[in-house]
């Protein structure tokens, strides 16, 4: 074995948490050698996301998706995608109705897919609070909060 191995995988997104990001790479790392074992890592990776960010250690990855897209109001498109890195991860697993070997032909996708959402889920919401920060006034953060309760009752 070539030590170090070189990786298959764009950049880990730079706010990625370190639980996720070792995952990541060692995906990246093997994904030429095993893309399954790269899609199982990547998988168990939007799992560690997922805790990350809020959810139950012991929920289902199903139901960690289900909650993070909830708690953010992120859009369809984002579920779609942390649901197909959940089955083709289970795929590589568990023999199933998809075919990993289709999912498996472009690779780097489930790469791209992590880093998206680790934007949307920590990067994005940590530059707009600071954006807020900056140019909001108290008194406008207070309205915008008072509007935010008015929405959920």
């Amino acid at each position: 074995m070539i030590y170090p191995l070189a990786t298959y995988a764009p950049p880990a997104h730079k706010d990625m948490p370190p639980e996720v990001k070792g995952l990541y790479d060692e995906a990246g790392q093997i994904a030429m050698l095993s893309p399954r074992a790269a899609a199982a890592l990547l998988r168990a990776a939007i799992d560690k996301l997922c805790v990350h960010v809020g959810c139950n250690l012991d929920q289902k990855l199903d139901e960690k998706i289900t909650e993070v897209i909830a708690q953010a109001g992120l859009p369809k498109e984002y579920s779609d995608a942390m649901h197909i890195l959940r089955l083709v991860g289970n795929s590589a697993l568990h023999p199933s109705e998809i075919n990993l070997d289709e999912a498996l032909d472009t690779p780097e996708l489930l790469f791209e897919f992590v880093n998206l959402i680790v934007d949307r889920l920590i990067t994005f919401p940590r530059n707009a609070s600071g954006f807020l920060k900056k140019v909001a006034t108290p008194k406008q953060l207070e309205h915008i909060e008072d509007l935010k309760k008015k929405t959920q009752q």
